[in-house]
């Protein structure tokens, strides 16, 4: 049995885990408005990530169609997937090898001598040494950065320059900061339309904002990889200052409505084009759209900055806000035999944001082939000639020329309401019809009482996390905000006294108020912290528009379908003597599977640890650095790492922490499961040595959802459950979306008086044997179900279930769960008296009376 009474000390956290994954749609949840616990949990909802699973099968062999260049050609006009260029190189993929020749020369060799990367660090722990790959699958470079992914997706480095950090033409397979990890494609960026890496740095110089201030490029810069996802109006990044993941993204143009083919970068600016040939470029990365504010000042009000760009000092001068928006470029005519394919490329060609140079390959009005070009802030377009390849497929269909088309914004809407110091204020809804859940974005929040509504205008800039995450948001992990809102005095203000003084508390002051709070999205839920005078308000918002299936459910720890698949024995499957092998691999998986999560436990832990200590640690600097005016300084960054740093450290701490939490609660789960196999695949092998053949056990299932099938529990059953010896209706449901945990979760009463208890079984695994055995069909009255199980409560604090103090004798508690195969009965252990009855199934209440 699991020492679960050792581990329920924040079960809180897992429960609000459960309710905001698992509760069915039509269910409020009302029952958490005025629970101080459940707001936090909201801003910190843990769940599984992953980010590093290797694809079930290889990235497809693409030289073929992305070789448009020709093979090992004269030169490299329009970058691909499999050709590029940059500082002076050219760089193709050929037989899964990388050549490179220098830009003016006709001779290509395997670059580097060997074509694919490898390391010449010493082969010891800790030094960056790593295996050389089979092959190389696809590339792209810009400025000083040649970026190759081999052909399981795993991507590698190589400097084409030296810096203050690495040396020329060294590769590395790791990226990303604090923690260099390698960047593999996962399913995120399955099957996506187009990829591309732009690097921001000296050769640049400066980044000018959205107000025209010039801002110098610092020491370091920035690299970013930018993935076109398989729907095309969808991209994610990930940036040489990031955690090495595909957890951010940008928002498309038209707020992501517009389906782009394909995707070109450089210099940190995108450029993409659709099937009708329509065309938008964007410079964004992470700093630009003010993400980045521990070492980045922004503002969102303009103003006129006194350095130009080249001067190092405008590095430090506030960047305006919010980043500059998509620019359509102006359309390519199109007479004649001129056609457009997909294929299209920019690159850097001086200094600041508009030394960009935009290609698109196709046919000149008298069929010739070549690309058509211009330079960024160009209006006409030109064409030139060139030997290109160009597939029939490539070509943009001529039906859709001209045509302006458009499909459903990246929006998500959200209905709510206003807490006040974790009390709902009555008479008060809240809404948002147009969240966007990107990295950076902006809605609006309406605020309604009666007939009177408010819309208040909110940017949004994603929190820098140094967790390594997986989808948040979607995946229930959360994703957290700053905010800053932009209104008009009549926006905040009303008649009505009340909530002319709810609007006043939530927004005065705050009009373009640099980051003046906070948001915190997780599965369905979405949260907006403000403060005054020591009152904490909190709109707390449920997704109210696109299904609840947008919000998936956590991940498998290894993101991967086919592999997750082959951990599984057949249980209607017989198996021989030719099954050995594969029974061998299931079990030799779990093993290893058992090995992983022991190691992540450890890291959780271990994060949660250093990130507390971070935390402190950051605030005791905080402190010191404004106790001796180092605020006032600007060089270097102390005042801005100050500003803002403290809250993201805090955030950062509060994240870890409770994913450690959550994470210590689940394991120990799957950690039985894998054994259970292991112990299967052995009786399994035994059985097959005694008789040539054999089939799984009977009371064998590979997870709790299949156990719960086995002794074959209702989806949902209905009873009532008794408080004071009254009794009120109340129903169960089962939770196999969650089939690593044997928890079921429970509902009783309605409007704020609502509340759910996740009842988990502590010892599922052997109370299903121990009351199975000696009967292998269902659960009857002569041989039930019945197994221990722990109550966790999450209840309004208005409710009648803690009005009527009942939760003393259930929160925390122990208990039996008794299933007969008809009827349910769940009682509460109770030391000092005899048990009580908490829940009675319809069909055994109705035998009672």
């Amino acid at each position: 049995m699991l020492a679960i009474m050792n581990r329920t000390k924040h079960i809180f956290t897992t429960v609000f885990f459960l309710l905001t994954v698992f509760l069915p749609a039509e269910i409020s949840f009302s029952s958490c408005k005025s629970n101080a616990i459940a707001k936090k949990l909201i801003d910190s909802n843990p769940a599984a990530y992953n980010s590093t699973a290797v694809p079930g099968k290889s990235l497809k062999n693409i030289e073929d169609t992305e070789s448009i260049n020709g093979k090992l050609p004269e030169h490299i006009y329009i970058a691909t997937l499999t050709q590029t260029f940059a500082h002076g190189y050219e760089f193709c993929i050929s037989g899964g090898r990388i050549m490179m020749k220098k830009k003016n020369s006709s001779t290509w060799s395997l670059f580097l001598k060997t074509g694919i990367p490898f390391s010449e660090k010493a082969q010891l722990p800790n030094t960056g040494w790593f295996l050389p790959p089979e092959s190389i699958t696809e590339i792209a470079a810009d400025d000083d950065t040649l970026i190759a992914f081999d052909n399981f997706g795993r991507m590698y480095v190589c400097p084409l320059v030296k810096n203050h950090f690495d040396k020329k033409f060294e590769w590395s397979c790791t990226f990303g900061w604090p923690e260099k990890r390698q960047l593999v494609q996962n399913k995120l960026v399955e099957n996506k339309r187009g990829w591309a890496t732009g690097t921001r740095r000296s050769n640049i110089e400066w980044y000018t904002d959205r107000f025209g201030n010039q801002h110098h490029w610092g020491t370091m810069g920035v690299t970013t990889v930018y993935f076109l996802t398989k729907n095309g109006s969808e991209i994610r990044f990930t940036d040489s200052g990031l955690p090495a993941d595909f957890s951010d993204t940008i928002l498309g143009p038209d707020r992501g409505s517009f389906t782009a083919e394909s995707i070109s970068a450089s210099g940190s600016t995108i450029f993409l084009i659709d099937k009708t040939g329509t065309m938008f470029t964007r410079l964004i990365d992470y700093d630009t759209m003010g993400c980045d504010p521990m070492f980045f000042k922004y503002t969102y009000v303009a103003e006129k900055q006194p350095y130009k760009g080249s001067d190092y000092r405008s590095n430090f001068t506030r960047w305006g806000l919010p980043n500059e928006d998509w620019h359509r470029q102006p359309q390519i005519p199109l007479m004649g035999k001129a056609r457009l394919t997909k294929y299209i490329c920019i690159f850097q060609n001086g200094k600041g944001n508009d030394a960009r140079v935009l290609r698109v390959a196709g046919l000149s009005p008298e069929g010739h082939t070549g690309y058509y070009w211009k330079n960024l802030t160009d209006i006409k377009w030109q064409f030139e000639k060139a030997p290109l390849v160009l597939p029939e497929d490539s070509f943009l269909p001529e039906s859709e020329r001209g045509k302006i088309i458009r499909g459903s914004k990246n929006e998500y809407s959200y209905t709510g309401v206003v807490l006040k110091d974790n009390t709902t204020v009555s008479g008060i809804v809240c809404s948002i019809d147009d969240m966007t859940l990107t990295s950076e974005g902006s809605c609006t929040l309406k605020i309604t009482k009666g007939t009177e509504t408010k819309r208040i205008p909110l940017y949004l800039v994603e929190m820098w996390t140094y967790m390594t995450r997986y989808d948040p948001v979607f995946d229930n992990t959360p994703k957290s905000f700053f905010v800053t809102p932009h209104f008009d005095v009549k926006d905040i203000t009303s008649t009505d006294k009340e909530f002319n003084t709810l609007l006043s508390d939530l927004f005065k002051g705050r009009n373009l108020e640099l980051f003046s709070t906070t948001a915190t999205a997780a599965g369905s839920y979405l949260t907006f912290n403000f403060e005054k005078d020591n009152t904490a308000y909190t709109v707390l918002l449920r997704s109210s528009g696109k299904p609840e299936q947008s919000f998936s459910g956590i991940q498998p720890d290894n993101a991967d379908e086919d592999k997750e698949n082959s951990i599984r024995l057949d249980t209607k499957k017989t198996y021989t003597a030719k099954d050995i092998s594969f029974i061998d691999t299931v079990a030799e998986i779990n093993r290893q599977k058992i090995a992983e999560v022991d190691r992540k436990i450890k890291k959780y832990k271990e994060d949660a640890a250093v990130t507390g200590i971070s935390r402190w640690g950051y605030t005791i600097a905080d402190t010191l650095a404004a106790l001796t005016l180092l605020k006032k300084i600007d060089m270097p960054k102390i005042k801005t790492m100050t500003s803002f740093g403290g809250r993201l450290m805090s955030q950062n701490a509060d994240n870890f922490q409770f994913l450690s939490e959550y994470k210590s609660f689940e394991y120990p789960y799957e950690i039985q499961l894998a054994e259970n196999i292991i112990t299967e695949c052995a009786d399994l092998k035994r059985k097959i040595n005694e008789t040539g053949k054999a089939g799984t056990d009977a009371l064998f299932r590979n997870d709790y959802a299949a156990y719960f099938d086995l002794i074959r529990l209702p989806q949902e059953i209905k009873g009532t459950v008794l408080i004071n010896r009254k009794p009120a209706d109340a129903v169960i449901w089962r939770v196999d979306t969650v089939s690593t945990m044997p928890v079921l979760l429970a509902e009783y009463g309605s409007g704020s008086n609502r509340q759910y208890i996740i009842i988990e079984f502590s010892s599922f695994l052997s109370d299903i044997h121990s009351s199975l055995d000696q009967n292998e069909g269902a659960p009857d009255s002569v041989h039930p179900f019945t197994s221990d199980v722990v109550f966790h409560v999450l209840s309004a604090d208005n409710s009648v279930f803690k009005k009527n103090w009942f939760d003393k004798y259930i929160v925390d508690n122990t208990g039996t769960f008794t299933w007969d195969g008809t009827g349910v009965q769940v009682t509460v252990k109770r030391e000092e008296s005899n048990d009580i009855n908490f829940f009675i199934s319809d069909k055994e209440h109705d035998d009672d009376d």
